[in-house]
C-alpha cells in the first residue's frame, strides 16, 4: 500500500490565486456591488463541502486494508532551532495517513474558526473571500486528498509545504558530495558520515551500545564504556549531549545511528564542541543495527568526511578485516566462534585496546 511514486511537490495555485483575487477586489468594492450575502454563503458552503470530503477521506483511510507484513514507513526527526521536537518513528502506512488526517483536519478547522473571528470583529470582506478559494485549493493539494480520492500515488511520509511556496532547497554542496563519495564507495564495511564536531582522528576499539541507546539521560553502562567506541542513536535530544555522555563514560569514539538508511552529518549549531575531544560519525540506520556489543570495529577516513566502519572478524590470525556481512561470511559455526572468542579475550584485553587508540591518537598527533 506505500505508494513509491513523487506526489506533488509545489502546489503553484494555491499560492498564486490568492494575489491575483487581492488585485481584483482592490479594484472592486463588493460591499458596494451588494455581494456580502453572497460572499458569506461562498464561505459557509465551501468550509461544509471541505468537512465532507474530510469525512471521506477519514471513511477510505479506515477501511483501507492493514497489511502487518508491509515495511514502515520511517520518519525523520523534526528539527527546531538546531534541536529535535519531535523524535524519529517507525509507521505503518495505514497509522502514518492517519496521523497526517489528524494534522489536516485540524489546520481546516483552525483556519475557518480563525477567520470566522476576524470577520466577525472587522467584517472585512477580502479575508472571507480568500478563505473561500484557499480551502478548497489546499484541501485538493493534499497528498491525502490525492490519493484517497483521486486515486492517486504519492510517496510517504509526505514532503512539508513550505509556506511561501518555494520548492524544496539542495542539501549542502559538502553533505551531498559525501553522500555522493558514499554511495560510489566499494570498500567493505559501513558507510559514515563524519560530525561537524569531535576530532578528525581514526579510531578503533570494542562497540558498546549506549543505555539508553538514545543517550538521553544518563548511561546506565557507563562503567562498562570506558575504552570502547560508543554506540548511540539519533533522536530525543542534541547530538552534543550523546557525545558528551558517551566521553564522559570513556569512549574512544562516537558512532551515531541514523533514523534513516543513509548517514547523516551531525551537527551542534551555537554549542561549543571543543569538549568533544575523540571522533563522532552517523551511519545508516540499518547499519547501525549490526553493530553490537563486543564487535571490534575501526573507524577510518574520519579527517575525510566520510568513511567506513570496519568490523574485525576474530580468527586464528586475529587480522582478517571483513565488513557488511562479516558476521555470517564464514558461515553460522564461524560467526558462532568468533562472537565467543571475541567476548571472552575482549574481557580482558580492554587495557590493549586503550593502548592502542591512545597511540594512533599519539601517531596522528606527530
Amino acid at each position: 500500500f506505500v505508494s513509491m511514486a513523487d506526489g506533488p511537490k509545489m502546489p503553484p495555485l494555491s499560492k498564486m490565486l490568492p494575489m491575483v483575487v487581492m488585485m481584483a477586489l482592490n479594484k472592486f468594492d463588493l460591499e458596494e456591488l451588494g455581494l456580502r450575502i453572497h460572499c458569506e454563503a461562498a464561505f459557509f458552503g465551501v468550509q461544509l463541502g471541505c468537512f465532507f470530503a474530510l469525512m471521506m477521506i477519514e471513511k477510505r483511510i479506515k477501511e483501507a486494508p492493514a497489511d502487518p507484513a508491509e515495511p514502515k514507513i520511517k520518519i525523520p526527526a523534526e528539527m527546531v532551532m538546531g534541536n529535535e521536537a519531535k523524535p524519529a518513528k517507525e509507521l505503518q502506512a495505514k497509522d502514518y495517513d492517519l496521523e497526517q488526517y489528524g494534522a489536516l483536519k485540524t489546520q481546516q478547522m483552525m483556519g475557518a474558526v480563525i477567520l470566522g473571528v476576524i470577520y466577525y470583529n472587522w467584517r472585512s470582506l477580502m479575508p472571507l473571500v480568500l478563505q473561500a478559494l484557499m480551502t478548497p485549493l489546499n484541501l485538493y493539494e493534499s497528498p491525502l486528498f490525492q490519493i484517497y480520492l483521486l486515486g492517486k500515488t504519492v510517496k510517504r511520509p509526505f514532503p512539508k509545504p513550505n509556506p511561501f511556496g518555494f520548492p524544496e532547497s539542495p542539501p549542502p554542496a559538502e553533505e551531498a558530495g559525501a553522500s555522493a563519495a558514499i554511495e560510489g564507495a566499494t570498500e567493505e564495511g559501513y558507510s559514515f558520515i563524519t560530525a561537524e564536531f569531535g576530532t578528525k582522528e581514526d579510531c578503533e576499539g570494542l562497540i558498546c551500545r549506549a543505555q539508553p541507546l538514545t543517550a538521553d539521560t544518563d548511561l546506565e553502562n557507563h562503567n562498562e564504556m570506558k575504552g570502547k567506541v560508543a554506540v548511540v542513536a539519533r533522536g530525543v535530544v542534541p547530538f552534543f549531549d550523546k557525545a558528551q555522555r558517551a566521553l564522559e563514560a570513556g569512549a574512544v569514539g562516537i558512532i551515531v545511528i541514523n533514523d534513516e538508511d543513509l548517514p547523516y552529518k551531525c551537527t551542534a549549531p551555537g554549542t561549543d564542541c571543543s569538549a568533544i575531544t575523540v571522533p563522532v560519525v552517523c551511519v545508516g540506520h540499518e547499519d547501525g543495527a549490526q553493530l553490537t556489543n563486543g564487535t571490534r570495529v575501526s573507524i577510518a577516513g574520519v579527517a575525510k568526511g566520510a568513511g567506513k566502519v570496519v568490523v574485525a572478524e576474530e580468527g586464528n590470525s586475529g587480522a582478517s578485516v571483513t565488513g557488511g556481512g562479516a558476521a555470517v561470511a564464514g558461515g553460522e559455526d564461524d560467526a558462532g566462534g568468533a562472537a565467543e572468542a571475541s567476548s571472552n579475550e575482549d574481557a580482558g584485553s580492554s587495557e590493549g585496546v586503550k593502548k592502542t587508540a591512545a597511540g594512533k591518537k599519539k601517531s596522528a598527533r606527530d
